[in-house]
């Protein structure tokens, strides 16, 4: 398990863009996991986007 800035991002993202409820049905078991989070966000702010940043510097949108 490494500690990264996922979950800080993340929930960044939820106060600033998500409606909690979306976000909260996210388990924190996923966090690790952009992809589906990316898809879930997607689908909840389809006229937004999500910039997901690693810690690689990956950009998705």
């Amino acid at each position: 398990e490494t500690t990264c800035p996922i979950e800080e991002i993340l929930r960044t993202v939820q106060f600033n863009y998500l409606d909690q409820e979306s976000y909260v049905e996210i388990p924190e078991k996923n966090l690790t996991t952009p992809w589906a989070i990316t898809a879930r966000f997607q689908t909840s702010q389809p006229s937004g986007t999500l910039m997901y940043m690693n810690n690689e510097n990956e950009y998705m949108n």
